[in-house]
């Protein structure tokens, strides 16, 4: 059940994040233009989302999927409210407009990690330390 629903929270986070940035084009920092960013920030939301939420809806190899989704899709939607588009392209920043790296983009990446560490204790703490068995 456990490998069940990771798959399913992976698959979904794969979904969104493809339609977050070749659709939607919002752009993340990292590799692939922010796929794997995305990818890794909406796994971990969907998957902790998806076994706290009360299960509705369909299921899936006994997974409610449903709650998955809109869980990445809320997120999605936090991402793209906050996010910035990408710039259009064949515009280059002069020289004036190029910053020095700051402690800035430490502290991004610092909050980045330590949200991934709460969203992944928040799933692993539903699975050991508030486990309810399924009634019979």
């Amino acid at each position: 059940m456990i490998l069940v629903q990771i798959l399913m929270a992976f698959l979904v986070a794969l979904l969104v994040s493809a339609i977050l940035v070749w659709v939607v084009g919002r752009r993340g920092p990292g590799p692939l233009t922010g796929f794997l960013f995305f990818l890794v920030l909406l796994f971990f939301a969907v998957w902790a989302g998806g076994v706290w939420i009360e299960p509705i809806g369909p299921e899936v190899w006994g997974v409610s999927w449903l709650v998955m989704l809109v869980v990445g899709l809320l997120v999605a939607l936090i991402i793209v409210l906050v996010s910035p588009p990408a710039p259009p392209p064949g515009i280059a920043p002069d020289e004036e407009g190029v910053m020095e790296p700051s402690a800035a983009g430490w502290g991004c990446d610092l909050l980045f990690w330590i949200t991934i560490a709460v969203l992944m204790l928040a799933a692993v703490a539903r699975y050991t330390w508030f486990y309810e068995p399924p009634p019979p």
